[in-house]
């Protein structure tokens, strides 16, 4: 109860080293098979025992989405179906702790998004501000998010940022579908845009970086404020997220 009262009180909790390793190695592992398919890996980085716990892997990673960045966009939407990222993301550990959480049977339990985030180092396109879940991944009231890295994480990796006990404004940040401006008139098409959060709303409450690493996983709240850290180290910033709701909630 105490657990289940700190996470309603912060909107977010951590687990420490619950986070089963050889599930996360298996999906590096796919991850890496995936990564040969759309791309030609180096012979040294090929002649590596496990070239996905390799530096040579992050930097060929890198390159790949500079030099190939429409085949990159590929070989991230097929992570996204992976096998081996349902093995974790629904893995029994995770699930029966969200379901603690929501104070509900795992069997109530319903999948809104599993993902596999790949960040790579300095990125200004992919990265968003602060904001809710709810607002990409609608939910009920009865949900929350859960996320973990799959590498090693370090002052350098970007911590993930919670704004701690923002979940108790309710639904505020939202999307709009507006026309891209940077295209051409011939092919211009809508694309979700993230709307501004009022700063009085971000200063209101404390932020905190969870500094959580291999083996450890945060719960928090969809209606928590949060947003990526900036990844400055040399490496692809991995990781793992699943957004959960109750199935029975009206």
């Amino acid at each position: 109860m105490k657990l289940l009262k700190k996470f309603k009180d912060n909107g977010y909790i951590i687990c420490k080293g619950i986070v089963d390793t050889d599930l996360v190695d298996n999906h590096l592992s796919a991850v890496y098979s995936l990564f040969k398919v759309f791309y030609n890996p180096s012979r040294e980085l090929e002649k590596e025992k496990k070239p996905w716990e390799s530096k040579l892997f992050h930097k060929e990673l890198i390159q790949f989405r500079k030099n190939e960045s429409g085949l990159f966009s590929c070989f991230y939407d097929s992570l996204q179906n992976c096998s081996s990222l349902t093995s974790l993301a629904f893995s029994d550990t995770l699930i029966n702790m969200a379901a603690k959480l929501l104070d509900i049977n795992k069997n109530q339990l319903i999948a809104v998004g599993q993902q596999t985030r790949a960040d790579v180092p300095n990125d200004k396109r992919n990265i968003l501000n602060w904001h809710q879940d709810w607002s990409y991944f609608p939910t009920t009231k009865e949900a929350l998010t859960f996320w973990l890295p799959l590498y090693e994480m370090n002052d350098n990796s970007g911590y993930l940022q919670i704004l701690e006990k923002s979940h108790k404004s309710g639904i505020i940040s939202g999307i709009t579908d507006k026309l891209d401006e940077n295209k051409s008139k011939e092919n211009k098409y809508m694309v979700t845009h993230q709307m501004e959060i009022d700063d009085k709303i971000i200063n209101t409450h404390k932020t905190k970086n969870v500094k959580i690493t291999k083996g450890d996983v945060v719960f928090f709240d969809t209606c928590l404020f949060h947003r990526s850290g900036k990844n400055t180290s040399n490496d692809v910033r991995f990781s793992c997220q699943n957004r959960l709701q109750n199935s029975t909630s009206k």
